[in-house]
């Protein structure tokens, strides 16, 4: 008798330990997240419009609208100064590949700037879901799905890199047409 009342203590002692103890998934999550802080960048969880809800995410068994989200990873790449001039703009991938403007960011913008963030979806992972440019950084929404790892970051920082130098330039005959 003495040595299940021995058992039962050791599990519960143990219980809670093993709870707190990363799983397999978190593990992965963190090596991604420590790679981006690596490339000088900063992560950010974040809810986006879910754009393939199914009905019953839409509306409830009442009758009352939903507004389903889409958890996800934003990972941003800081522009400094250098940003100040673009526009707010963020476009978000549909289920069928296509990319269309988000309307709850920013202002209406020329097609250039779109073009620009469609094209720089070409070097992001397949589960990307939005491409930002904001005040004074560039960001991608992603679900860090399994295959990716550490390499898939640094290519990822790459494109966000390519992207703010590129809207820079698209910037620039901006300020140069305000010059005096």
């Amino acid at each position: 008798m003495a040595w299940l009342w021995i058992v039962l203590a050791l599990i519960l002692a143990i219980g809670p330990i093993a709870y707190l103890v990363p799983s397999r998934r978190d593990r992965r999550l963190a090596k991604l997240r420590m790679q981006a802080r690596l490339e000088g960048g900063l992560v950010e969880l974040e809810n986006l419009p879910k754009l393939n809800a199914q009905a019953h995410e839409r509306v409830s068994a009442g009758g009352i609208a939903r507004d389903p989200k889409q958890p996800c990873a934003r990972y941003l790449l800081a522009g400094g100064k250098a940003l100040r001039d673009t526009p707010e703009l963020q476009v978000l991938k549909h289920p069928d590949g296509s990319w269309q403007r988000d309307p709850a960011v920013g202002r209406p913008v020329a097609a250039t700037w779109l073009a620009l963030l469609e094209s720089a979806a070409e070097g992001l992972p397949s589960d990307t879901l939005a491409i930002a440019l904001r005040d004074r950084h560039v960001s991608v929404c992603w679900l860090e799905s399994h295959p990716a790892d550490e390499a898939t970051v640094t290519a990822l920082y790459g494109a966000l890199r390519a992207l703010r130098d590129a809207a820079c330039e698209l910037a620039k005959p901006l300020e140069e047409d305000e010059m005096p």
